[in-house]
């Protein structure tokens, strides 16, 4: 019969190398005397090995951990024991003499009577023991997995798989990180993903993936405008999560536009091919693939668009046809690629676009406010390209174009009608 020992004293000091052959032996009886013991043994094995491969300066050292381990189940188990010995039953409580209450007072010198503490049974220290070391081992696996997924993911896949049940359940509630890629307003950004895509983000956008992006999936999530150029991968799609809508996408160059406070959302191809994929307002599924140069216009709903009188053509065109046959979505062919790409180049070229419409992509780009003091003032279009201006340059081009005049103060733009030139702008608009 072996002598008692303690097991986890003992495994530690068998994976530094520090036991003789005779514990060896021990310790393998031990390990085979249960299943119990072996999932133990296999547990704080794997915690050693991860322990062992990481940096010595960043990890704590294993032994140590046990100690400060076993000096918190001594407070723990100190904590539980009662404050006195429980009375026997046959032992009698002893009354106060003379009808008066025991005295408190202590003589000088004397000391105060000592409380004998009732140990535990020795199965419920040894029961405590072991829930204490489980919870301990929990965490630890906790931690290293952590640490691993955050910068040693493969290493940490060689030294605990297969993963024991511990493990697994922590690495099923594993969540990633979230990355955040942002364009204030006013200003424009780019960045290269994990896999070599570059992304032009304009102003005003967010993009979100997380930090497993690309060892099953490649998926975005887009709220604003971005250009992608994606580099090729076959097995996995490029995905952009653009509101209501998939744009899937392999080797691919492609413009997505989905403000949340735009009602369309705009994917425009340049090169490769995409498909859009959403729902329609009656939940029927679409699939829309794009070739170059063609666009896909995504109508999100309500019925003021419908009214108005500023829309694009094209959107005016998807507004009609929402209104008549209820499609959400338009393809539309041979577009100018330019219009919907050049935000992101020195050279941004308008084309036939209503004041309203530009003055939304200007408080972006420009951080400021623009508000118009009639709606007419808004309707007016314009055709153009702006280079490095500033938004008083750009504004003062807006007036020589079209009838208005404007007022800036502190970021905010007033725009009206200037009565004096509307006449004659109209006679020569025709």
């Amino acid at each position: 019969m072996h002598a008692p020992f303690d097991p986890d004293d003992l495994l530690f000091r068998f994976f530094r190398g520090e036991t003789t052959a005779e514990e060896n032996r021990t310790l393998l009886a031990w390990k085979r005397a249960s299943g119990e013991n072996r999932a133990r043994f296999d547990t704080l094995r794997n915690l050693w090995m991860v322990s062992a491969t990481a940096a010595p300066d960043s990890t704590p050292d294993p032994a140590a951990a046990l100690a400060r381990l076993k000096r918190a189940i001594a407070r723990d188990e100190e904590a539980q024991q009662p404050l006195e010995r429980p009375a026997q039953p046959n032992e009698q409580q002893r009354a106060p003499h003379d009808g008066q209450r025991p005295s408190d007072k202590r003589h000088f010198g004397q000391r105060p009577p000592e409380r004998h503490p009732q140990p535990l049974p020795r199965e419920e220290r040894q029961a405590r023991r072991r829930s204490v070391l489980r919870s301990f081992v929990r965490s630890a696996a906790a931690v290293l997995l952590l640490a691993g997924a955050a910068g040693g993911g493969a290493l940490l896949h060689r030294a605990i798989a297969p993963a024991p049940p511990a493990a697994e359940a922590l690495a099923e509630r594993f969540v990633p990180d979230t990355m955040l890629f942002r364009a204030s307003r006013g200003s424009l950004a780019s960045a290269t993903l994990p896999d070599g895509t570059v992304i032009r983000l304009n102003a005003g956008s967010t993009l979100t993936y997380t930090t497993d992006y690309g060892r099953e999936e490649r998926t975005v999530a887009l709220q604003g405008e971005a250009f992608f150029k994606v580099r090729a991968d076959a097995e996995r799609p490029f995905v952009v999560r653009a509101g209501e809508l998939a744009i899937v996408a392999t080797g691919t160059a492609f413009n997505v536009k989905a403000y949340p406070e735009e009602q369309f959302v705009t994917t425009t191809l340049e090169s490769g091919s995409v498909r859009v994929q959403g729902l329609s307002r009656r939940n029927r599924s679409f699939d829309i693939e794009l070739t170059p140069r063609q666009s896909c216009l995504y109508y999100r709903g309500g019925d003021s668009v419908l009214r108005s009188g500023t829309l694009h053509p094209e959107e005016a065109a998807l507004a009609e046809q929402v209104r008549a046959k209820e499609i959400p979505a338009l393809r539309i062919s041979n577009v100018k690629t330019l219009l919907h790409t050049s935000w992101k180049d020195p050279r941004w070229i308008v084309e036939y676009e209503t004041l309203a419409s530009l003055a939304e992509k200007l408080e972006r780009r420009y951080n400021v406010t623009i508000r118009f003091r009639q709606s007419e003032a808004g309707a007016y279009r314009f055709t153009g390209a702006f280079e490095n201006e500033t938004i008083e340059e750009i504004m003062r081009l807006l007036r020589h174009a079209t009838p208005i005049r404007y007022t800036i103060e502190r970021g905010r733009i007033t725009v009206s009608v200037d009565p004096s030139r509307r006449r004659t702008f109209e006679n020569a608009a025709g």
